[in-house]
């Protein structure tokens, strides 16, 4: 036992240390120096202790306990081991019982030091470290501590390593910590802590209790930048397989640590009972409406808990899900409530057994304010307060289960979670790219930089390198863990089995996925669910985080999908009443141009019956819906989000007829109808599709060149100017960033609008409301492609910094002139429209073109036939067809002064309130009692619906025609024109 401890009595025994008092104290009472289990090891050991500060070189307390313990153990193996066979049993026996009492001597000295660390004498460095360092934790040291004080203060005596933990990212020692605390809980989960006390911040949260602090473990930069010195380091400069091999071994820690606390949350909801699986749904619950406060865009990170923390609880009930959401036949599914937040989230724990809420009033009150996906606030407290009237006496097993808690509490721990990361995540990337553009344009172009500057461009472009390296490093250190395949995997199949669950709310038979799936009716607004109004709306986001998910990792290896998704996009493409926020609408349109490139969806988007009956018409309708998103930039998502629904469109026309067939019969059939007086309901809004589709192409076709004419004269002011950050203090470096940011957003908007610009305005047919509109746009293109200002739109390096080359758009815009104002070649198909439908429609545009006068004039027309003569972009019979057009232009040119003279002659009663334009289908507005022409008021109502006179609701089939008065102005104007023309 003394060999074991390197202590001695013997003063002869120089190779271990003299206890020289204690000896003296031994000698005095007669005790023998030879040291015994009941009469002097512990007085030995005291004194030991006492005297580590004053032995050079000597190990703090709690390390000479651990080496103490471990070589007791070294003696007690060997004992019972082979080496100890030859002893007699009875003097085996008696050995190994002193030294496993000693052991036990030890291991109760030893929670003493974690517990008081300044016992015996002042401690050295943090007691946590001890279990934590490098140094590999003794098998079953850590089972005797938890057994020995089970019943004797054992939170206390490992709040040390758990405070260590708060401390800690993954390293050397998360495994220990992560072990220390699934021993600490294996038979003990009621000390779990799992309703900590006195949490009043949310940045707290994951630093109260033991269980809390073991959740910030994590291998992300942003909770320990520490990482990165550690792993990597010198990322930049390996090779991918390097860094996949880096990769591998952080993201094996991160699962074992994950493991070990999904183990402790298991015991409690299902080995522990009912008290404490509602105290752990409730404290994940709280965590979770406390730090609300993640999902925004601009998130203080010290009110809120690390990504760590979030992404642990977000793992630990994915997995606690996984029993159900990864059935492929989603038998669990009806055992999720919609009412869920009705019925437990809302309803107090203290007064109600099935309640949630705590009494802080966090969860309830996180849950009540949640943004619904078709209800506002009031509406939705009127039906949580109805709702739990009505349901105020139902039993326990009436109420839902944990599978709903499960559900629910996955979903908004995604939503928080790993969601929110990953816009980090995209953030970084975004800063990354642009700082990489700004370094690179300078390198490559130095003469941007002022005289005065170019002479420390050498130091500063080496700063600014290393900036980028470190940029790069926490850029690589974050892929471990935001691109785990198998932690994405697990996202996507939960997000599965979330759509499922919206997709039976809406069902019309109710019973999808047991039955297959009926579309709901299309009747507005009044055809939703009540209960489907009052879901959070983070619920239906799962489409959009899919594809976030995707284009980040490569779809191979992912799991393969079944048609769940496309079936949940077409559905509420199909039926846009569902969704009320116009942002999120936004965020699914642009989804089914990702699906569509996709193997696995576009197998089943090409045979799902669903997708072959509603895909194509609700795209179109769509086209037009997405003209307001809701975001700032709505002005520029709606012409990308159009640029991929064309896209989605021609891909679905090239693979089948029966997409093609579809279209056709889309139009077809909404021109029949709308010339019928009944344009009420799903034909009037067809109409309406018809109608907008002409205007938002134009607007799409419109931008590029006014708008690349706009964003040029920004890139040529910023880039005289434009330099990267050098990262200095002072107001020079905000003005340097904002230039550097200004160019780069006139870089990204010009080369968007250059291949918008590229897409090819349809030829649906053209109503009078819009083909004004429609040729005033064209007319203005055609004005700064061909006209006086052409020369503005040149750019450095245009071509390959924007693809934007002028001439090319010149040959196609003027294709569009063609297109719509001449007759149209016979191809043979017998869907084409008549001869007089045509003709109407080619007149209608023709006028259109010569009458308006801001732009329009002859010669414009004859320099672009010039440009395009002179580079041979167009073939001679395009050209001749050109001038065929623009001769029909000249002919139909009206006479400016007779409009005028009309104009001025007319009583109010006959101008158009608006546009002060003489009125040729009077329509009456119910709201303000305006009459205004019906050209007018339908292009208002395309872009804004509502009355221009007093923003009351208004829709076209609300106003009323009036052809009285319009027989009338009619008669007026002949008699008026006949007066004019023979005054001349």
């Amino acid at each position: 036992m003394a060999s074991g401890h390197a202590y001695t009595g013997n003063p002869k025994r120089t190779a271990r240390y003299y206890l020289n008092g204690v000896a003296d104290e031994l000698t005095s009472e007669n005790i023998p120096l030879l040291i015994t289990l009941e009469s002097s090891f512990e007085r030995v050991l005291i004194a030991r202790l006492a005297e580590t500060a004053q032995i050079p070189g000597s190990p703090g307390t709690f390390e000479y306990m651990l080496n103490s313990w471990r070589s007791v153990s070294n003696v007690v193996g060997n004992l019972t081991g082979a080496r100890g066979r030859a002893l007699d049993p009875a003097v085996r026996g008696a050995r190994v019982s002193a030294l496993q009492g000693a052991q036990a001597l030890l291991v109760s000295y030893m929670g003493l030091s974690l517990q008081f660390p300044d016992m015996v004498v002042p401690a050295i460095g943090r007691p946590g470290q001890k279990i934590l360092s490098g140094v590999a934790l003794p098998q079953g040291l850590l089972d005797q501590i938890i057994k020995r004080f089970a019943n004797d203060g054992l939170p206390e005596v490992l709040a040390p390593v758990f405070a260590e933990l708060g401390l800690r990212t993954i390293d050397s020692g998360s495994a220990g910590g992560a072990g220390c605390l699934r021993g600490y809980l294996r038979g003990h989960p009621a000390d779990a802590d799992v309703r900590p006390r006195g949490l009043q911040r949310a940045a707290n949260a994951d630093r109260h209790s033991a269980r809390s602090r073991s959740c910030r473990l994590s291998a992300f930069p942003t909770s320990n930048p520490e990482i990165i010195s550690n792993y990597y380091a010198d990322a930049p400069e390996r090779n991918r397989e390097e860094r996949n091999a880096l990769h591998s071994s952080i993201r094996s820690t991160v699962q074992y640590v994950q493991g070990a606390l999904f183990d402790v949350f298991y015991k409690l909801v299902a080995r522990s009972g009912v008290p404490a699986r509602t105290a752990t749904i409730q404290y994940t619950l709280r965590t979770l409406a406390t730090n609300a406060l993640r999902s925004g865009m601009h998130v203080d990170r010290d009110k809120v808990v690390d990504n760590g923390f979030a992404d642990n609880l977000a793992s630990i009930w994915l997995r606690l899900s996984e029993p159900f959401t990864r059935d492929p036949q989603l038998k669990k599914l009806d055992r999720v409530d919609a009412d869920w937040i009705s019925l437990r989230a809302t309803r107090s724990s203290e007064t109600m057994p099935a309640g949630l809420d705590d009494a802080q009033s966090h969860i309830g009150t996180y849950w009540r304010e949640l943004t619904r996906l078709h209800a506002d606030q009031s509406a939705a407290d009127a039906y949580l307060q109805r709702r739990q009237q009505e349901t105020e006496g139902l039993g326990d097993k009436q109420m839902p289960g944990f599978i709903a808690d499960c559900f629910f509490a996955t979903a908004d721990a995604l939503h928080l979670g790993p969601i929110s990361i990953l816009s980090q995540y995209k953030d970084i990337l975004s800063k990354l790219s642009r700082f990489r553009g700004e370094v690179e344009r300078i390198e490559r172009m130095p003469e941007l930089l002022p005289p005065e500057q170019r002479a420390s461009l050498p130091l500063a472009m080496q700063r600014w390198k290393e900036q980028l390296k470190g940029m790069k490093r926490e850029k690589i250190a974050m892929d471990a863990q935001v691109l785990d395949p198998r932690r994405l995997n697990s996202m996507v199949i939960f997000y599965r089995f979330a759509m499922a669950f919206l997709l039976r709310q809406v069902d019309a038979n109710g019973q999808y996925p047991h039955r297959p799936f009926a579309m709901p009716t299309d009747e507005g607004e009044a055809s939703v669910p009540e209960a489907w109004r009052m879901l959070p709306e983070f619920l239906a986001g799962g489409p959009d985080r899919i594809h976030r998910v995707h284009r980040h990792v490569g779809v191979g290896e992912l799991r393969t999908f079944d048609d769940i998704i496309p079936l949940f996009l077409i559905t509420f493409l199909a039926r846009p009443a569902y969704i009320k926020n116009p942002y999120l609408k936004a965020k699914a349109g642009g989804c089914p141009a990702y699906a569509d490139q996709v193997y696995q969806f576009r197998d089943i988007l090409d045979s799902n019956r669903f997708a072959k009956a509603y895909l194509v018409p609700a795209l179109l309708r769509f086209y037009v819906d997405i003209e307001q998103t809701g975001a700032s930039s709505q002005f520029y998502d709606k012409f990308n989000i159009r640029y991929y629904i064309a896209r989605t469109l021609r891909s679905l026309w090239s693979r089948g007829r029966s997409h093609v067939v579809a279209t056709k019969q889309f139009f077809s059939q909404s021109h029949r109808e709308s010339s019928t007086a009944a344009t009420t309901g799903s034909t009037y809004r067809d109409q309406q599709v018809i109608e907008q589709f002409v205007a938002a192409s134009d607007d799409r076709h419109n931008v590029s060149p006014r708008r690349v004419s706009e964003q040029a004269g920004r890139i040529s002011a910023s880039s005289r100017s434009s330099q990267p950050s050098q990262q200095q203090p002072g107001a020079g470096e905000d003005e340097a960033g904002d230039r550097a940011q200004r160019l780069q957003d006139a870089e990204r908007i010009a080369r968007s609008y250059v291949s918008l610009a590229h897409e090819t305005v349809p030829r649906p047919f053209q109503a009078g409301e819009v083909v004004d509109r429609l040729a005033a746009m064209l007319n203005y293109n055609l004005d700064q492609l061909a006209g006086p200002k052409c020369s503005n739109l040149r750019v450095r390096d245009m071509q390959q910094r924007f693809s934007f080359n002028p001439r090319v758009l010149l040959s196609e815009l003027t294709s569009v002139y063609i297109h719509l104002g001449l007759p149209r070649q016979s191809d043979g198909s017998d869907d084409a429209m008549t001869d007089a439908e045509d003709q109407q429609a080619i007149d209608r545009f023709v006028t259109a073109v010569v009458e308006d006068d801001r732009s329009y004039s002859v010669e414009l027309f004859q320099k672009a036939y010039g440009i395009l003569e002179r580079i041979s972009l167009k073939s001679p019979e395009s050209l001749a067809r050109l001038l065929e057009f623009a001769e029909n232009c000249k002919q139909a040119k009206v006479d400016s002064h007779a409009i005028e003279f009309l104009e001025d002659e007319a009583p109010d009663a006959y101008l158009d309130p608006v546009l002060a334009s003489l009125i040729t289908d009077p329509v009456r507005l119910p709201t303000s009692d305006t009459i205004m022409d019906l050209a007018s008021i339908k292009g208002q109502l395309l872009s804004d619906p509502r009355d221009p006179f007093n923003r009351s609701p208004l829709t076209v089939d609300m106003l009323e025609p009036m052809p009285e008065l319009k027989e009338e102005i009619r008669r007026w104007r002949e008699a008026k024109l006949k007066e004019y023309y023979a005054s001349k």
